[in-house]
């Protein structure tokens, strides 16, 4: 016979390593299962709030009375045809900067407070995916709020052409949860001026009056005619 208190720490070393066992397979069973989904939710959540603060501070500094006369001038010849649609560089840099400050300012603000998780979306059920206790999500903005200005044009029908600057503004964001991280880049695309061209359009370019403070010129292919009427 083993004396009792041998017989109690061989009792209580079992204990221990049956636990230790039990909280192994829990922490796998969350890294495999739990953490990918609750990643996925949250760069969900992020991305959506993200995309949602763009959106308003592009709309916000649209309503300033900014005019599509602001960035865009489109000249006539002497038969009122189109020569020349050009870009104010300058106009739409600053227009451009002054809405990467505001959403550098609101994502600051959405990192501090964070987003809340219900425990429950890890279940994959959309009854249950409302409840359950709250895992906090930390957002970081990285770096800074980038942005680019795209013209397009599209045939609009027989003679008429649909021209548009879009702003294309993009950062990144690092979401923090109690198992891990991950950064995500966030990219909208908004239309910023809009126009529908009727008659005949120039066949070559765009020219741009950036002057002093003016950034890069754009460039871009007007369709032709016969293109536009298939």
């Amino acid at each position: 016979m083993l004396p009792s208190k041998k017989r109690s720490l061989i009792k209580f070393s079992i204990y221990f390593f049956s636990i230790a066992i039990v909280f192994i397979i829990i922490f796998y069973k969350i890294d495999k299962d739990i953490k990918p989904v609750l990643i996925a939710v949250s760069n969900n959540e992020v991305r959506i709030k993200a995309t949602d603060t763009i959106n308003m501070a592009v709309r916000q500094e649209l309503s300033k009375n900014v005019k599509y006369s602001d960035f865009v001038v489109i000249k006539t010849d002497k038969n009122g045809d189109i020569s020349v649609i050009e870009l104010n560089t300058t106009e739409m840099n600053k227009f451009g900067n002054n809405v990467s400050l505001e959403i550098q300012e609101e994502l600051k603000t959405m990192g501090a407070r964070g987003i809340d998780i219900p425990l429950g979306v890890i279940t994959g059920s959309s009854l249950l995916s409302y409840y359950g206790p709250k895992i906090k999500v930390d957002v970081l903005p990285i770096g800074y709020v980038k942005y680019d200005f795209v013209p397009e044009l599209q045939s609009a029908g027989i003679n008429q052409t649909r021209y548009c600057v879009n702003v294309i503004i993009s950062t990144n964001m690092q979401i923090i949860i109690p198992m891990g991280k991950e950064i995500i880049d966030v990219t909208s695309k908004i239309p910023i001026a809009e126009t529908l061209i009727v008659g005949k359009v120039p066949a070559s370019y765009f020219n741009s009056q950036g002057g002093s403070g003016g950034g890069s010129s754009f460039s871009i292919t007007i369709p032709k005619n016969d293109e536009k009427d298939e």
